[in-house]
Formats: C-alpha cells, structure tokens, sequence
C-alpha cells in the first residue's frame, strides 16, 4: 500500500555536496476513503514522525561517516 512519498534533493557543493529530504506523509490513494484516513492518522501521528526523524537523523550520522572515505578511495 503506497503510503508516502519521499524525494532527495542533492547539490554539489565546494567539498562535497548537500544533501535535503522532503517527506509527504499519509499520501493515500483514496480508493477506499475509510482506509486511507485511518493509515494517513497513524502516518502523520506525532510518534510516526518522531521515528521518521530519528531514523533520518542516525542514517545520515551514518552515511556523513562513511561516504566520506568511499568518496577519495574511488
């Protein structure tokens, strides 16, 4: 069930480059009216965003850890 859409926008930048996400949460066919409000209620809960932001937040940690080394081994 598709249930959001999510889009990065990645620049060069001088040393490297950067990196904006933007997030379209509860975007729900409305084939079945009823069931695309309840998903899109608990896509767009305080706790649903909360966990989107700390993934975001631990996965970017991560890839500012590692790609640098990727980047001038290639």
């Amino acid at each position: 069930l598709w249930s959001g859409n999510v889009l990065h926008l990645i620049s060069d930048q001088p040393g490297g480059a950067v990196m904006r996400s933007r997030f379209w949460m509860g975007d729900v066919s409305p084939a079945v009216p009823i069931l695309a409000r309840l998903i899109r209620r608990e896509m767009t809960s305080d706790t649903a965003l909360g966990d989107l932001h700390r993934h975001c937040k631990a996965e970017m940690a991560n890839l500012a850890r590692i790609l640098p080394g990727l980047y001038t081994a290639g």
